[in-house]
């Protein structure tokens, strides 16, 4: 029987041999299918850690509260001498949530006070922010040069500093040393004193969360851009202008356990539809459940993955056993 059997291998190894053109087909099969399959599982896991470390980067921790324009505003348009409403997150907002929610740890406020920053003869479009010094630790942001915000440029009103992202820099600073140098932000001078370390959510799936590419970002301290700016912005455009007043345009909301950010975050959802809701003019975004949704999606992609690579084994198998059932065929024939 043992005979038999090693006979019909060694049998089913010559027709192999003899059926070059098959057999390399066969292989070749198997060996397309598979590669094919581990590329597009090694595509996908890297496209999914870059996602998740985008995600990563929003802080697990962390509830992201943003103002955005009702929708019957943005439709409708700005005539000439319009105002619009106020609207989005206010000042009172904030008071409720630290004063109602639980499991807060830090509440960091950002006031968009500009869009561009000038320098000399160039001029570069830029979100600019009045922020306090917790945000740097909030949103892990790092400075390459120079410092961040600190609370003494927060007690200092007059203290016109500017902490400027990486692309703001190297566009306005191409050839000088950005730090100490004066900045023009809304006709107000700045003083520039940090510069940011590139942030790898530019051009990710962070900037689409965030609605912005953080390198463009320009940092003042609160009060500064209180006192210089107000709430009111006014743009002008042919002959007609807008005038939005927004308090807050964005909040950092940062939960103490990572484990109670679920529960925390729809107390905030819950708190903010109580005024918020009818408006529409205020989204919020949790890091982490997008984290937990994304790692679910990828999991179920993998197994897709897996399922088609087995297919194209089994196919080639298939193929191979079909040569070898042959040579036992015909060795049963001769026997």
């Amino acid at each position: 029987m043992i005979s038999f059997l090693t006979e019909t291998l060694i049998l089913g190894l010559v027709n192999l041999s003899l059926h070059k053109s098959r057999s390399l087909l066969t292989a070749l099969g198997i060996i397309f299918g598979v590669a094919a399959v581990i590329t597009m599982v090694a595509i996908g896991e890297g496209n999914k850690q870059k996602a998740l470390s985008d995600i990563r980067e929003l802080g697990a921790r962390n509830v992201i509260i943003r103002s955005v324009k009702p929708a019957s505003d943005a439709s409708s348009g700005s005539s000439a001498g319009q105002v619009l409403k106020a609207y989005g997150i206010t000042r009172k907002d904030i008071r409720r949530l630290e004063s109602t929610i639980s499991g807060i740890d830090r509440v960091v406020s950002l006031k968009q006070v500009g869009a561009k920053v000038i320098f000399g003869k160039y001029k570069v479009a830029a979100e600019i922010f009045g922020t306090t010094s917790d945000l740097a630790q909030v949103t892990k942001l790092r400075v390459a040069r120079g410092r961040y915000l600190t609370d003494a440029d927060q007690e200092m009103i007059i203290n016109n500093v500017a902490v400027i992202g990486d692309a703001v820099a190297r566009r306005l600073f191409p050839l000088l040393d950005p730090l100490g140098q004066i900045v023009q932000i809304e006709g107000q001078p700045f003083t520039v004193v940090g510069v940011l370390h590139p942030v790898g959510l530019a051009a990710g799936a962070g900037t689409a969360l965030v609605g912005r590419d953080l390198n463009f970002d320009v940092h003042v301290p609160m009060s500064a851009a209180s006192a210089r700016f107000g709430d009111t912005r006014v743009s002008r455009d042919n002959g007609s202008f807008e005038a939005i007043s927004v308090q807050v345009s964005e909040v950092y909301i940062q939960i103490k356990e990572q484990d109670a950010v679920p529960v925390v975050a729809e107390q905030i959802k819950h708190l903010l539809n109580q005024t918020h809701q009818d408006k529409g003019d205020v989204t919020i975004i949790v890091p982490l459940e997008l984290l937990i949704q994304a790692e679910r999606t990828q999991r179920m992609f993998n197994v897709l993955m897996v399922a088609i690579s087995s297919v194209s084994l089994l196919v080639g198998g298939i193929g191979i056993m079909n040569i070898m059932l042959a040579t036992v065929t015909e060795r049963i024939r001769e026997i």
